[in-house]
């Protein structure tokens, strides 16, 4: 496989990976990424796994050697259960597996980190430049689905990935691993005060760790509290 083609794949399904919306009829009709995402990443690999909804969803690897990659990122990011939260240079990661005996290069490297941090989506947060640019970029911290969007070029090319966001520069990004936020939970809401705490909640884990599946879920709950609040003020207006 040539490295362009290599690097054209292997970005595009990373970016899918970090956003979490890995459809198979969305994927791009060349041939070679079809030839690439099942026989490699869901078969030898075992990192995906085709659901009846024609959705890739990420599974832990079943490959011994990926698995032993895998859990060694586990491991090197793991909180202890007095820590919040723990920051990790991805300068450390990328020497770490590329080494031996794990030996990943650029394309594995990047795909098998995409994989792991979607796969613990509501716990991951990175800390860098806001792209890959000849300009000096801001550093900035977004939850990860955010760096897959548009807005980002950093998983466009993997070996500018590694070579120019990773490895350049005094300072390497972070990878940054937190309690994952808990799902809120929502009952009937008779206080104005209640209803506000219940919507930064809502809010909060909507854009930090939601998965695609959550979105309509929570978007009605969001709705129905603002209702809850819009209630209790057109009550107290109504008594003034």
């Amino acid at each position: 496989m040539k490295s362009t083609t290599a690097s054209e794949v292997i970005g595009d399904i990373t970016k899918r990976l970090v956003r979490g919306d890995v459809y198979a009829k969305d994927l791009p009709t060349k041939a070679i990424f079809k030839n690439i995402i099942d026989p490699v990443f869901e078969r030898s690999w075992g990192m995906l796994r085709l659901t009846n909804q024609q959705q890739y969803k990420i599974t832990v690897p079943s490959e011994k050697n990926v698995k032993a990659a895998w859990e060694k990122l586990s491991t090197m990011t793991a909180l202890t259960d007095t820590q919040a939260e723990k920051a990790i240079e991805l300068k450390q990661i990328y020497e770490t597996l590329s080494a031996s005996p794990y030996g990943y290069n650029p394309y594995t490297f990047t795909i098998l980190l995409a994989g792991w941090m979607a796969y613990h989506r509501s716990e991951i947060f990175l800390k860098g430049a806001s792209g890959i640019t000849s300009k000096q970029q801001s550093v900035v911290i977004k939850p990860l689905k955010d760096w897959g969007d548009t807005n980002t070029n950093i998983f466009d090319k993997p070996k500018e990935f590694i070579n120019k966001w990773i490895l350049a520069g005094d300072k390497s990004p972070l990878l940054i691993r937190r309690k994952a936020s808990v799902e809120p939970t929502i009952a009937e809401v008779s206080e104005y005060g209640i209803a506000k705490q219940k919507i930064e909640e809502v809010s909060r884990f909507f854009n930090e760790s939601a998965t695609p599946e959550k979105y309509q879920t929570l978007s009605e709950q969001y709705q129905s509290l603002e209702k809850a609040c819009i209630a209790y003020i057109q009550q107290v207006k109504s008594q003034i």
